[in-house]
């Protein structure tokens, strides 16, 4: 089965999945709105937020070409070890804030005390996510991605049964929440999977050291949110927790398109022989950009009223509606660079590049660093989002120039997808300006007319391709 087939057969069950885990920040959001408790919470999440990152993106790359040269590895062993580091890295985390809070961040000195409390009681929550992240690769590798796709499903449910039933106790029980319901994803990859206990193969952790460079190459991407909120908590009280809302919206298309498209490009990449893979990641490069660009482009001139849809409720206050959708639309154009970032990666390390995914990280934290440095003092949310679409995007081209150097090709085939993507983005900019209210709004489904069209050629052309 094709690349695109097999990833719009996942769509429907990881539209399901990733719909019910973006209910948990509306919810959170309509139940405790926006003041310093959730800047707390939000702030010591970013620890988490940055391991969960490590653990999904960082081990998979790492993990899924191991796993799938020794099948039947004891996944549970290697679960336990990596859980146990990530606990580790949790705890050193929260002993560092005490010192960087005071010096980095605007908070009051109470708020500053609930954000020490909260990375503490995040710390379980912290092990569990790193558990189900090696579950979650071992299902990937054995061609089991609707068990991988429904994972989120369960976490989400988990973690909103029981936000629900602790709901009087404040944002003080989301921690007991995101880690009950992050159990309740690893039993479910678990179940699937079997224990799988027992010693790990001989050289496991030679290859393991082997492949260090893509691991703090991938690491210090995902330092990038943390230094996102850092500059969020010199804003105004409320920054952190609207930058956490605009980051889940902007985490909806590229999370499904990275768990239909990438998980399976890169799991069926690392199966194929060395011969066959530079066709197979420049099939896989082409359909992402020519699916992605239309339903990005739609999300930025539709971004005000879907967040009055989703957030204008309950105790969120309707005055952060027009900043949210602006940071929103900021962030939209990033997400094709994110995405096309992430194949190249995936395909450098396939290729033994593991020093070039470490520059090519390194070059996204110092970039992504500098513009939020330049940008977010005079345009707040906006320019911190600005910043992470341009620190991708420039990351992504190099990325691709040194794929290209290193592989060839880059030719004529490459003309329509690129033109395409182009189209696509010039739509939304020139639609962004008609400016709809409401997801009623007769203007907004005028806008989206055009941007279909779009997104049906590109799954015309893309089965073509694949």
């Amino acid at each position: 089965m094709s690349l695109l087939k097999t990833s719009l057969l996942l769509t429907p069950l990881v539209l399901l999945a990733r719909g019910a885990a973006f209910a948990v920040p509306v919810l959170l959001a309509g139940w405790f709105g926006i003041d310093p408790r959730m800047d707390a919470f939000y702030y010591a999440l970013g620890v988490p937020t940055f391991l969960l990152v490590v653990a999904t993106s960082a081990l998979s790359t790492v993990l899924i070409p191991l796993l799938a040269e020794r099948p039947g590895m004891a996944v549970g062993s290697l679960a336990l070890g990596i859980g146990t580091a990530a606990a580790a890295v949790g705890v050193g985390m929260a002993l560092l804030l005490g010192p960087i809070l005071p010096v980095l961040t605007a908070f009051s000195v109470e708020t500053q005390e609930q954000t020490l409390s909260f990375a503490w009681a995040l710390v379980p929550f912290v092990a569990v996510t790193a558990i189900a992240a090696v579950f979650r690769n071992g299902c990937e590798v054995e061609g089991r991605f609707s068990v991988a796709s429904l994972g989120p499903l369960f976490r989400a449910l988990g973690t909103l049964g029981v936000a629900g039933l602790l709901r009087g106790q404040g944002p003080a029980m989301l921690p007991v929440a995101m880690a009950l319901g992050t159990g309740s994803e690893a039993l479910w990859y678990a179940a699937w999977l079997g224990p799988r206990l027992g010693s790990l193969p001989p050289g496991i952790v030679s290859r393991l050291l082997l492949v260090l460079p893509v691991f703090g190459g991938e690491a210090l991407v995902a330092t990038n949110p943390l230094v996102d909120r850092a500059f969020a908590a010199t804003l105004a009280t409320g920054s952190v927790t609207m930058l956490e809302y605009a980051d889940k919206l902007r985490l909806a298309p590229q999370t499904l398109l990275e768990s239909t498209l990438v998980v399976v490009a890169f799991s069926t990449w690392a199966n194929l022989p060395t011969s066959r893979r530079k066709e197979a990641v420049e099939q896989g490069l082409r359909q992402v950009l020519l699916l992605a660009p239309p339903i990005l482009a739609g999300l930025v001139v539709g971004s005000l009223p879907l967040v009055r849809l989703l957030f204008e409720r309950g105790a969120f206050d309707p005055r952060a509606v027009v900043p949210l959708a602006q940071a929103v639309a900021a962030f939209m154009p990033g997400v094709l660079g994110t995405l096309v970032g992430v194949l190249l990666v995936k395909a450098h390390v396939l290729a033994g590049r593991y020093r070039l995914v470490f520059l090519l990280g390194l070059g996204s934290s110092f970039l992504n660093a500098g513009l939020n440095a330049l940008l977010a003092p005079s345009w707040g949310l906006v320019g911190i989002a600005g910043a992470t679409s341009i620190a991708t995007t420039l990351v992504a081209a190099v990325a691709w120039g040194l794929w290209i150097r290193s592989e060839g090709g880059g030719g004529g085939g490459w003309s329509r997808a690129i033109g395409a993507a182009a189209v696509s983005f010039l739509l939304g900019g020139l639609l962004w300006g008609l400016q709809p209210d409401s997801i009623s709004d007769p203007k907004l489904w005028l806008a989206a007319l055009p941007l279909v069209g779009m997104l049906g050629l590109g799954l015309r052309w893309g089965g073509r391709a694949g």
